[in-house]
């Protein structure tokens, strides 16, 4: 199965957005963001891997977030903050949990990211973690405040 062609969301000619990348590309957690059914919201770390406008996360089968993705796909996954609170990543999407061993082609970059930090390697980790997540993002909303100076961020796509 190939990835959908999709515009980018960011435009790696501005600071601001390269920024958003560089963080999306090496922060190696996220806290994952859903709702449970009854409305409670449902936070988690997760590992992923971005491309965008595309997140890649794997997941148990029968972990929350896979029973909540299934109810309501409307998701985010928010990035620690950085620099004391002034650098912060918010993207909003919504999620297609895919059936075991189906692929969209982020699992390479997915791979090259978590190796390093996998013991026996992926393989072993992937029979773990099996359910792909495959999560569209339509908003990235940043600040941060480089030279000390506030800047707001908000990409749409």
């Amino acid at each position: 199965m190939t990835q959908p062609t999709a515009a980018r969301l960011l435009d790696l000619a501005r600071d601001d957005h390269a920024h958003i990348a560089d963080r999306l590309d090496n922060e190696l957690v996220g806290w994952l963001g859903t709702t449970r059914p009854g409305g409670r919201p449902h936070h988690v770390p997760v590992w992923f891997a971005w491309d965008d406008p595309h997140v890649t996360i794997f997941s148990l089968a029968t972990s929350q977030k896979i029973r909540n993705l299934r109810a309501n796909r409307a998701c985010t996954l928010t990035l620690d903050s950085g620099d004391g609170g002034n650098d912060i990543v918010i993207l909003e999407g919504h999620a297609e949990v895919l059936p075991e061993g189906a692929r969209r082609g982020s699992e390479g970059s997915f791979a090259a990211k978590y190796a390093p930090h996998v013991e026996g390697g992926m393989d072993g980790w992937a029979g773990q973690f099996p359910i792909p997540i495959h999560v569209t993002i339509s908003r990235a909303i940043a600040w941060s405040k480089p030279g000390g100076q506030l800047r707001y961020t908000v990409a749409t796509g």
